[in-house]
């Protein structure tokens, strides 16, 4: 029996990196990356976290495994990223 919600084919996406929620004092506590075609991937938190934190409101490449959390929200474990500079 195969389980829909967990995927183990390597994907690229390619989007914005943005913050998409807060706790109380303002501190980031979620990002994701916007694609332009508007999906939103919820990065799962692993050691490139703290690094993608740092490239908010920037394009990004990410190479990952896409999931969907409990809440339903479609999300990735990123393997590798690159931040994509515009020409």
């Amino acid at each position: 029996m195969s389980d829909k919600n967990h995927h183990t084919d390597l994907l690229t996406i390619q989007g914005i990196m943005i913050a998409s929620d807060w706790n109380k004092d303002g501190a980031v506590t979620r990002i994701a990356v916007m694609t332009d075609d508007e999906m939103e991937f919820t990065i799962f938190k692993n050691k490139y976290w703290d690094q993608l934190l740092t490239h908010l409101r920037e394009p990004v490449k990410i190479l990952g495994v896409v999931n969907f959390d409990d809440d339903g929200r479609t999300t990735v474990t990123v393997v590798t990223f690159d931040p994509m500079h515009p020409h």
